[in-house]
């Protein structure tokens, strides 16, 4: 008897050991399995990634397609820093070297300019004031806040900048305000500033285009007008301006006594070509203004 309980025992002792050793097979597995999941995710994720790295670097030298009929929903156009810092990297030293013969200068302008000249970008910038009229069912744009800013004629050696401005994006810099504050003791509001240089053609054109887009008049329902007043946007199409240089160009104006106001301009000289205005919530274009209409 005492045998044969031994016996059992051992046999219990034996099944439960194998019982571990596939418990034990089976969590590696899921391990196993667990880890090659993580991995496959990672490299999608590092994929993802490379491709908007690319997509980021590519945006610079790639043209906006003036034959669209709509626009993605949610567009927003060339991402305006990107092309300004792509451009400005062109344009290391504009002007020409004691010890750089003409030739090699042409050479080397020429050279950066055909990089973007051909380039047209599509520059999304806030939308335009509007007004409803209930009882005839139209929406009239009675603003479409393109005014470009007038600035003081600056120079940079013998290089002349625009006059004219038109702001894309404007943010607040607060480290920049805190750094300048402690070099100055002075409180400082500091505003980084993305815009287009205008010429005095575009600046002529600017005006021609408020013109024609306070004369839009488009009928639609008072529950459409309500939805698109909020999602309203201007695109402005244009393409480096060639003829100046350098073609991108970064400014610090400094004002204020007992406080300090700094303004950094990022400015990229344009010919402006289209100002279209579209619904940004669906993508629909909402009017087209060419500057061959211009004059």
């Amino acid at each position: 008897m005492r045998i044969l309980v031994g016996y059992i025992l051992v046999l219990m002792i034996l099944l439960s050991c194998a019982g571990c050793s596939k418990s034990g097979a089976s969590g590696t597995s899921e391990t196993s399995s667990s880890d090659i999941s993580q991995k496959a995710q990672l490299a999608e994720e590092a994929k993802v990634q490379a491709e908007q790295k690319e997509a980021k670097e590519r945006e610079p030298y790639v043209s906006f397609d003036l034959t669209l009929e709509a626009l993605p929903k949610d567009f927003t156009g060339h991402d305006i820093k990107n092309v300004f810092y792509r451009i400005n990297e062109k344009f290391p030293e504009p002007r020409k070297d004691e010890y750089e013969t003409t030739a090699a200068y042409n050479e080397r302008i020429n050279k950066a300019r055909s990089e973007f000249s051909g380039t047209i970008y599509a520059f999304v910038t806030g939308g335009p004031l509007s007004k409803y009229n209930a009882d005839k069912q139209v929406l009239k744009f009675e603003n479409a806040g393109l005014y470009a800013s007038r600035e003081e004629a600056t120079r940079l050696g013998e290089l002349p900048f625009n006059k004219y401005a038109l702001p894309i994006i404007e943010e607040s810099n607060k480290e920049s305000a805190e750094s300048y504050k402690k070099n100055t003791g002075k409180k400082t509001f500091y505003t980084d500033i993305w815009q287009l240089g205008l010429n005095e053609k575009n600046r002529e054109y600017m005006g021609h285009a408020e013109e024609a887009i306070e004369q839009i008049e488009i009928i639609m329902s008072p529950d459409k007008a309500k939805a698109l007043k909020d999602s309203t946007r201007i695109l402005i199409i244009c393409t480096p301006c060639a003829a100046q240089i350098p073609i991108a160009i970064n400014e610090l104006y400094l004002t204020g006594k007992t406080s300090l106001f700094i303004e950094d301009k990022r400015t990229i000289n344009v010919d402006i070509l289209d100002i279209w205005v579209f619904d940004e919530a669906t993508g629909e274009i909402l009017y087209k203004y060419s500057n061959q209409n211009a004059g």
